[in-house]
């Protein structure tokens, strides 16, 4: 649709209009008025078809027919999602494995993290999991064990905070849980055991769009908290969907 041929065509086409409706004009009969109307819609339609060509032309919208109709003849591809650091690691561990990233230090917890992953992990190389940051006041394997059956579609860190930790240092975990696991970038949950509440707090206060949900643990009925938790808890993405340049 952007070859000269057409265009000149088109141009053509329009010139004879006007000579065909120069002729007609003057003349009289009792079809005069329908064959002025139908000369000058055929003048306007030639005319604004090679405009149309011309600028189609000049800007290249539509190359071809079948761009016209819609069929550019590119396939949406999914994008491919960067593996984290751990992922190998992680899908072979059903219970978890010990995190220790290199901002752990600095979060003074009792003992290291334990990080989770869902079922199917590894199968779902183009999603991103939501969080459930879990910060337990001892216990810390007891924990994670009852833990991993209630976030079926989360990344899950199990942190034990002591008195020294501190939720301005916390707020690195997402980024170093960024690069060693595929997860979202927003509407996180915590569930706090009580003598953590006040660290769990600050930090949804400190990054409210990361760490969206609080549950505090009410009484000793910790999988309760992290049900309601998970209920809140945004679907995990997938990949976007591009079109190859």
């Amino acid at each position: 649709m952007t070859g000269v041929p057409l265009l000149l065509v088109a141009v053509v086409s329009t010139a004879l209009a006007a000579v065909v409706v120069v002729r007609l004009w003057s003349r009289g009969g009792r079809w005069r008025l329908a064959a002025r109307a139908a000369g000058l819609v055929a003048l306007e339609v030639t005319g604004v078809l090679t405009i149309a060509l011309g600028a189609n032309r000049a800007e290249d919208f539509y190359p071809s027919w079948q761009a016209l109709g819609g069929d550019t003849g590119a396939t949406a591809v999914a994008a491919t999602r960067p593996a984290g650091h751990l992922d190998e690691v992680l899908t072979g561990a059903r219970s978890g494995v010990t995190w220790e990233p290199p901002a752990a230090r600095a979060w003074h917890l009792a003992a290291a993290p334990t990080l989770m992953v869902p079922t199917g992990y590894d199968e779902q190389a183009d999603r991103a999991f939501p969080v459930v940051l879990a910060l337990v006041a001892g216990g810390q394997p007891a924990a994670t064990r009852s833990l991993a059956g209630l976030t079926p579609d989360a990344v899950t860190v199990v942190v034990s905070p002591t008195r020294a930790t501190t939720a301005a240092a916390m707020t690195t975990l997402a980024g170093q849980l960024d690069r060693d696991a595929r997860v979202t970038g927003r509407g996180w949950a915590v569930v706090a055991d009580p003598p953590a509440a006040r660290v769990a707090e600050q930090l949804c206060r400190l990054a409210p769009d990361r760490f969206a949900t609080l549950v505090v643990v009410s009484g000793t009925s910790r999988d309760a908290a992290v049900r309601a938790a998970v209920s809140r808890l945004p679907a995990p993405l997938t990949a976007p969907l591009r079109f190859p340049s």
